[in-house]
């Protein structure tokens, strides 16, 4: 199970690297406190975790980390509206955080909105696309590529796009697993797995 706990670390955007991207340094007291909510929303206690990052958004409005934590929560606390709302303008705010789509996937696909999800995974791998053209072609993003394209594709195009990854790496733990997953065409694992916290 902590093999593939990496991959949601990135499509959770709980420790994705915003600095990186634009030069932008959150303010230290939002940081503080989207810590504080990712620890309590990995506890489930959910109402602290909500509390603290919506202190951490109040503080900074343009940390996109806070903001998509934010929207995770809401949809852990299956306050899916809000949680719709939340990626929404996540996503419109912030159009290259693949995750962020990712995660509007998964929230849609919950609620039986089938194409809206298919757009969304669409979004998604198109935003991955765009970073690993812009240099970044790590293995854990080429990896939430791979789940992009199978949420959107299914089976057999994720399959294509997980052995890319483990004929480039292959000691790499975590593309192994999910493409074990794949093979199963275990999608409700792999939607469970990618709308956890980081751990």
């Amino acid at each position: 199970m902590g093999a593939i706990a990496a991959v949601c670390i990135l499509l959770a955007g709980c420790y994705s690297s915003q600095t990186t991207q634009s030069g932008y340094a959150p303010k230290t007291h939002a940081v503080q406190k989207h810590a504080e909510a990712v620890d309590a929303l990995k506890s489930d206690r959910l109402k602290d975790a909500l509390a603290a990052i919506d202190e951490a958004v109040s503080e900074d409005p343009e940390y996109a980390d806070a903001a998509l934590t934010r929207a995770l929560i809401l949809l852990h606390a299956e306050r899916l509206d809000e949680a719709a709302a939340a990626y929404d303008g996540v996503c419109k705010k912030w159009p290259d955080r693949a995750e962020a789509h990712a995660l509007a996937g998964i929230m849609h696909e919950k609620t039986g909105k089938a194409e809206a999800a298919k757009a969304a995974y669409g979004a998604a791998k198109t935003a991955y696309d765009r970073r690993i053209t812009a240099g970044d072609r790590t293995p854990d993003t080429q990896l939430s590529r791979a789940l992009a394209v199978y949420m959107l594709d299914g089976r057999s195009a994720g399959l294509v796009e997980i052995n890319k990854i483990i004929g480039e790496y292959p000691d790499y733990g975590p593309a192994q697993e999910v493409k074990t997953k794949i093979m199963e065409n275990n999608r409700a694992f792999l939607l469970e797995w990618m709308e956890r916290p980081g751990k």
